[in-house]
């Protein structure tokens, strides 16, 4: 009986890397300090490809990324490994958008939030993503990650274009990566 619940523990544990939408949002602090260096005062799209908002056999999800600007980016402890660290940050929203398959749809631009009370949210490695203006790439990229790249989502295919986003500064952070 202990072998069989040792092979059931085993066996959800391996199966839930591929089935579950988890955000690594834990690394080294070489990393961390990396990673808050380069977003800080940039925009990034903020998308998780793997959850069942954005699953097309789920129930539909009015936004499926979200265009952020980080304002600032802290090294923090990582919440549940005391040997690893995170990287709050803290944003503007700037827009949303429907996307199916790792494809922008559809635009459902907001032009900012009514609420001004600060936004913050621990930067994922896996669903944050940042462009060099000709492809978008994983955070897992930005830091050269070598770990375990948890699931095989499909990612995102592009950032917002200028035309798709009535906003002064994204558009002069496009033209600097041209």
């Amino acid at each position: 009986m202990k072998k069989f619940i040792y092979l059931f523990i085993v066996l959800v544990s391996v199966l839930s890397k591929n089935v579950f939408a988890d955000p690594h949002d834990c690394m080294t602090k070489e990393q961390a300090d990396l990673l808050a260096s380069r977003i800080v005062n940039t925009f990034i799209m903020d998308y998780c490809d793997c959850c069942d908002e954005n699953n097309p056999k789920a129930n539909k999800w009015e936004v499926g990324a979200k265009l952020i600007y980080v304002k600032t980016a802290t090294v923090v402890p990582c919440e549940y490994d005391a040997t690893r660290y995170s990287v709050k940050i803290t944003f503007d929203f700037i827009g949303a958008f429907d996307v199916k398959n790792g494809v922008i749809k559809t635009k459902k631009y907001k032009d900012e939030y009514t609420d001004k009370t600060p936004v913050f949210e621990y930067v994922s490695l896996n669903y944050h993503f940042y462009t060099d203006g000709k492809n978008t790439y994983r955070m897992y990229d930005l830091v050269n990650y070598q770990g375990d790249r948890y699931g095989t989502c499909q990612g995102l295919n592009r950032f917002p274009n200028a035309d798709e986003v009535k906003n002064s500064a994204y558009k002069q952070f496009l033209s600097k990566l041209q």
